[in-house]
């Protein structure tokens, strides 16, 4: 690969538009953007090209400009631009993700689903949900190695949420687990919701969660079974 290819693409080094200063300008606003750290999504950026078209002289911009999802598409591609997740310290290896991958799929393989009855079959995980959290996805240049977004200060109130579906499709419930003192499940709107005094997943809010799923009693075909 010759030094050119190998050199990193810059903000505009893609195909060329058909109103080239009107797209630099939008491609500019989303450097300086991001050069402070702030998110930039797909309907800001459509938003921004609709407030800033009216003010473009005629032979600059197009007319009658609406900011197509087409047009948004193909002046990402021309511009070298994506979404991008907000990039964390520490990550798993490739070879690490594969391993742990096919070990999962190992063990599902060896699993014999006609003993177990589709309804009584549940897929779960569960997942922290912060309050401070927000977009963690920004538009930046493709290849970017850190994607910068900062925090909002509100990192350590979260709760955590326990979905599932059944493998008949049927979604169960969600169950959300709250810090408090009452040790007790409450159903709000559809809604589980368990205090407790750590906002996590422990083994004893997991049987608890099963109590709530899984009747008391399965034998034979009715037997379930938890992924």
């Amino acid at each position: 690969m010759d030094e050119g290819h190998a050199k990193k693409r810059k903000c505009g080094s893609g195909r060329q538009p058909l109103f080239t200063e009107m797209e630099d300008m939008i491609c500019e606003w989303i450097a300086d953007r991001r050069a402070k750290a702030l998110v930039v999504l797909r309907a800001d950026i459509q938003a921004f090209a609709l407030a800033m078209a009216p003010h473009i002289p005629v032979e600059l911009g197009p007319a009658n400009f609406k900011a197509s999802q087409h047009w948004l598409d193909g002046f990402l591609r021309r511009y070298d631009l994506s979404l991008r997740r907000s990039t964390t310290l520490f990550k798993l290896v490739d070879t690490e993700i594969i391993k742990r991958a096919l070990a999962f799929k190992s063990f599902v393989d060896n699993i014999d689903f006609t003993k177990y009855k589709l309804s009584n079959m549940i897929a779960m995980d569960e997942t922290a949900v912060y309050m401070g959290q927000g977009s963690q996805l920004t538009i930046d240049q493709r290849g970017a190695s850190s994607i910068y977004i900062p925090s909002t200060g509100y990192e350590s109130a979260r709760v955590s949420c326990i979905l599932a579906i059944r493998l008949d499709g049927k979604k169960v419930p969600p169950l959300i687990i709250t810090m408090g003192k009452k040790e007790k499940t409450d159903c709000v709107s559809g809604i589980y919701v368990l205090e407790t005094e750590k906002a996590w997943c422990t083994q004893a809010v997991i049987r608890k969660w099963a109590d709530l799923m899984f009747p008391r009693v399965l034998q034979g075909a009715q037997r379930g079974l938890l992924v």
